[in-house]
């Protein structure tokens, strides 16, 4: 479940899972211009998986093909 923050809306949201645990954030980039930026930490804090998008949604789907475990590919030049 997505929740957006609420102090300050529009810059970054977290996904907690069923058991109430936080295991991913996605924030807005607003020192590039544009894109947002997500990272995934479901295995623990040594291992998480970082990666740009250029829209929201496309950060969400990101996010969530690693947390169902599917093969994902990221880009290597930073936002899209």
């Amino acid at each position: 479940m997505w929740k957006e923050n609420s102090i300050y809306p529009g810059t970054h949201w977290l996904y907690y899972n069923a058991r109430g645990d936080y295991i991913a954030r996605i924030d807005k980039q607003p020192y590039y211009g544009k894109g947002y930026r997500w990272e995934c930490f479901m295995f623990s804090e040594s291992r998480r998986v970082v990666g740009y998008a250029d829209t929201l949604e496309n950060a969400k789907k990101a996010v969530q093909a690693i947390i169902e475990n599917q093969p994902i590919q990221l880009s290597l030049s930073g936002i899209l």
